[in-house]
């Protein structure tokens, strides 16, 4: 399956990025195109030889939502499933960098689609 991936990970964040995508459960939510973008990612770092970074998943431009989708796929073509410390750092990473980097109070989208992923990107967001 990985072989018929041809769009840029990046064209696939796109949407998200532009504050298109809907925060909701459907196949082009913020959390589905983060799991395609992730995929296409890992798949395109890993057949270039780039390092792996956990922590480094994810940008600033992009919803909670999506980076959580992003490092799901983009860690299972390196490593297998992330487990629940791993996504805890990079959540707590990315929560601090975008929250660093906003003047609002809270995420905007909110972070709704995984409370492991969630409650350390807020904590650390709100900082």
């Amino acid at each position: 399956m990985l072989g018929f991936l041809t769009s840029l990970s990046t064209d696939i964040g796109a949407p998200d990025i532009n504050h298109k995508c809907p925060n909701n459960n459907s196949s082009t939510s913020c959390y589905s195109l983060g799991l395609k973008s992730g995929l296409v990612a890992g798949k395109e770092t890993r057949d270039s030889d780039f390092g792996y970074s956990l922590v480094g998943a994810c940008w600033q431009q992009h919803s909670a939502n999506f980076c959580l989708g992003y490092l799901l796929s983009f860690d299972k073509v390196f490593l297998g499933p992330a487990n629940s410390l791993q996504i805890w750092q990079v959540a707590n990473k990315t929560g601090w960098d975008d929250g660093g980097q906003n003047t609002t109070a809270s995420p905007n989208p909110p972070c709704t689609v995984n409370a492991i992923f969630c409650v350390p990107f807020t904590k650390t967001y709100d900082e």
